[in-house]
């Protein structure tokens, strides 16, 4: 796990570097795209030696290779999918904020989004890695997780709790502080999507638990309405753009109190 992190901060640092060197040649607008690509190369390289280090060399033949994909099918059957899908959510709102509300909006909406993301990716992110890894033992164990489960879920839910609720109350002036007063506006939707996002952060640590039992196929369907609920919310409220959100925020945050609860339910009929 700590090669994990390692990899991460390498594809992250990687990504900013090139994406900032290709800035400042005549190719800017494929800056992110090539930042993009060296960093999950960069990354993969990485991982590849870390396991080559330690003795893990492949050695397959066409009996293990067809045992181990029969045994593991799921992961490129719902997986690939899933990932397709959440990659595309985001790239659908922004189009459809851009298209039915303006530029000026999206951007607005894109740096509130991006203050948002900021404590799941880099606090979220680790705090996963440990739930992923202490599950992962349990399970392979034999031991009941559904104490555990519960637990995690409740400690992350209050301890991230005022994080939020401070955040929701001084967004605003946050984003007058540090961006001016024409960037008020981004934190009027950060308090708008704080729901949402304090949601995102409860679930996204546990959402490894689904892979370590076998549950994709359910992950799979989460997803598509997932994908389903912002169309539908932006689309019916073309009038107005806080209205959209409203609603947005009210059906994403109900997606994942879903998955929060299907998480226990999935490691209480495991144990």
């Amino acid at each position: 796990y700590m090669d994990l992190s390692k990899g991460r901060v390498i594809g992250s640092l990687t990504n900013v570097s090139i994406s900032t060197l290709v800035g400042l040649t005549p190719f800017t607008i494929n800056g992110l795209i090539i930042g993009n690509v060296f960093s999950t190369v960069t990354a993969a390289l990485f991982y590849f030696r870390r396991v080559c280090a330690q003795g893990f060399y492949p050695n397959l033949n066409g009996y293990k290779a067809r045992y181990y994909l029969k045994k593991h099918y799921k992961f490129p059957v719902f997986q690939l999918p899933n990932a397709l899908i959440d990659g595309a959510r985001q790239s659908v709102i922004n189009i459809l904020i851009g298209r039915l509300f303006g530029v000026g909006t999206l951007g607005f909406y894109a740096l509130a989004l991006k203050m948002l993301m900021l404590p799941t990716s880099l606090v979220g992110s680790a705090i996963g890695q440990v739930f992923y890894q202490k599950i992962s033992e349990m399970h392979n164990d034999g031991k009941k997780t559904y104490s555990f489960v519960m637990m995690f879920i409740l400690k992350t839910l209050f301890l991230s709790l005022p994080c939020y609720i401070i955040l929701y109350y001084f967004a605003v002036d946050l984003f007058r502080l540090f961006f001016g007063e024409d960037w008020a506006i981004s934190g009027e939707i950060v308090q708008k999507l704080i729901p949402w996002f304090y949601l995102t952060f409860v679930s996204s640590t546990i959402s490894t638990l689904f892979i370590v039992f076998g549950r994709q196929r359910l992950m799979l369907v989460l997803s598509f309405v997932y994908l389903l609920i912002p169309i539908f919310c932006i689309s019916s409220n073309t009038d107005n753009f806080f209205r959209s959100l409203d609603w947005m925020c009210f059906g994403m945050s109900c997606v994942l109190v879903i998955m929060i609860i299907l998480a226990l339910v999935v490691s209480y009929r495991e144990s």
